[in-house]
């Protein structure tokens, strides 16, 4: 997550609403979700990849309706809190679109989290409605904290459950009342070791007015023409895929689902449905390349795309390089955070300004002293949140509400056209596979063992994944490592996601330390870097 430490120089004005990229009026127009439903009823809104089953917005409208009304019935009220444990689903995108629509705060939760994981986000954002497919069910029932009142399970029956089907067949499908439009409420990693929420206030507005201006901002930004096909095929509780979808659906486009990423199943996805525009993360792109140079069809299964948007990671430049030489200028790179948008880069402006991650309106350039450096120094990145971004959703909040401005601990320059160039991502964030990893939650796993010492948890570069997660770790004396080793997996996969686990373990006499005695998390990157065994022990 991003520091909440203010630089000392003065901050500005107030920033425009968050995701107003884009300047000019803003209508609420019929352009948005709840306008198709009434205006274009017919038109396919989602697609299930796999059964090949249709929704039409005019069924999501009249679905998503039923789904307000059923939880206002409960007691749901404009500012509570929904979580929401979820598959990429119709019924993901029917429940987003009820929410934000009577006022909801919607907090995605990926459904291959752990009890511990569960437990952590469910306590910390104290919800008063959850959301969860049948499978889930067992692995959050007794974790599930106080505050709810309203527990919904997905594509099943269980005791004490309200079941989803029949809480949408069973209610007004008319427009429900005291509409005010909702928002997401996503986590991320945090320095501390545990995800934190970024936090942002509620637009009183109708939910019309939101959506439309959320899918003005993406076809300003991006190019969009007014007709397309997307395709989800990452999953959707991350901000930048949930987020594209969203917008895509207030754009108008039919959204084809993937309930995961396989790079023969987009490929696949792309030919039978024309799909335009997607949204990967640079892992995917990887391995999009791959199968197509593996294959013997050329480009034709592509000949459809026009915008692939890529985010959540650093963009290696070759991988980059090879993607708008093989499929050529419809490549865009975004840099941005859970908590802000930063910037994107064009295909055309890649190919002017090399290296760059695009030119961002609200961005310092900050010494360690934290005043400004002069275009082509480098310093750490600085970026401007909207005034209605908070952080630490239960806690801190004082402290966040005065913070205008955040950093990653991206270090870069702005060059002498204001284009944004990273010359290092943060160290204390692994962003592996488009997933951002906090070590510390790792290394607190890892040192709860009879034989650890301390760990340092580092990301090394990995061609596929980013970066690749490996832990440093010093034992006791007379420890066997092999026993160790077996015990510290069994541990990670009890308590934590599969994408956390390290890859790699490497086993030191003694952790690199600074002058002060304190683990030095940068040379435990050049330990593990320069490992021989970084190859071969995965």
């Amino acid at each position: 997550m991003s520091s909440l430490l203010a630089p000392p120089s003065p901050v500005d004005a107030d920033a425009r609403a968050l995701g107003r990229i884009a300047q000019g009026p803003v209508n609420s127009g019929p352009d948005n979700v709840y306008g198709f439903a009434e205006t274009r009823p017919s038109a396919v809104a989602l697609i299930d990849a796999r059964s090949g089953e249709v929704l039409t917005y005019g069924g999501l409208g009249a679905r998503a309706n039923a789904i307000a009304n059923a939880l206002l019935a409960a007691g749901a009220q404009a500012g509570d809190v929904l979580a929401s444990i979820q598959r990429n689903s119709f019924a993901q995108w029917e429940l987003v679109t009820a929410a934000f629509q009577i006022g909801l705060r919607v907090v995605p939760i990926a459904s291959t989290s752990t009890r511990e994981e569960f437990e952590w986000i469910l306590q910390d954002c104290a919800p008063s409605i959850v959301v969860v497919d049948a499978p889930i069910v067992p692995h959050v029932e007794g974790v599930l904290p106080v505050t709810v009142a309203t527990r919904i399970v997905v594509g099943g029956v269980q005791p004490g459950w309200v079941a989803f089907d029949q809480m949408r067949q069973s209610a007004d499908i008319g427009s429900p009342r005291a509409r005010q439009a909702g928002i997401f409420m996503h986590y991320t990693a945090g320095t501390t070791g545990r995800p934190k929420a970024v936090h942002r206030a509620m637009a009183h507005t109708p939910p019309e007015l939101v959506a439309h201006r959320i899918a003005e901002t993406y076809t300003r930004t991006f190019h969009l023409p007014t007709d397309g096909v997307a395709l989800l095929c990452s999953p959707a509780h991350h901000a930048a895929p949930g987020n594209f979808v969203w917008a895509m659906l207030n754009v108008g486009y039919p959204v084809v689902i993937l309930d995961r990423f396989d790079a023969k199943a987009v490929l696949s996805a792309i030919r039978t449905h024309g799909i335009t525009t997607l949204s990967v993360v640079p892992t995917h792109v990887y391995r999009l390349l791959q199968a197509l140079d593996q294959g013997r069809g050329g480009n034709c299964e592509l000949l459809s795309l026009r915008t692939i948007l890529v985010a959540g990671a650093a963009f290696p430049a070759h991988i980059k390089a090879h993607a708008l030489a093989r499929l050529g200028p419809i490549v865009w790179e975004l840099y941005a955070a859970t908590e802000a948008f930063i910037c994107a880069i064009s295909p055309e402006d890649a190919l002017t300004h090399p290296g760059s991650v695009g030119k961002p309106n609200h961005v310092r350039i900050l010494n360690a002293k934290g005043s400004r450096v002069p275009r082509g120094e480098i310093g750490t990145v600085w970026f401007r949140l909207s005034s209605a971004t908070r952080f630490h959703y239960t806690s801190q909040s004082a402290t966040a509400a005065r913070v205008r401005y955040a950093t990653c601990g991206d270090l870069g320059f702005l060059d002498v056209d204001g284009f944004l160039h990273l010359t290092d991502r943060r160290v204390d964030i692994i962003t592996s596979g488009g997933i951002n990893i906090s070590p510390r939650e790792v290394e607190d796993v890892l040192s709860d063992m009879p034989a650890t010492v301390e760990a340092i948890v580092v990301g090394v570069p990995d061609e596929e994944w980013g970066r690749r997660v490996v832990a440093v770790v010093e034992l006791y004396p007379k420890s066997d490592i092999d026993t160790a080793e077996s015990a510290l997996r069994a541990q990670c996969t009890e308590r934590l996601s599969s994408a956390k686990h390290p890859r790699q373990y490497i086993f030191v006499d003694e952790l690199p330390r600074s002058a002060i005695g304190k683990p030095d998390r940068q040379k435990a990157v050049e330990v593990a870097s320069n490992h021989p065994s970084l190859a071969s022990r995965t």
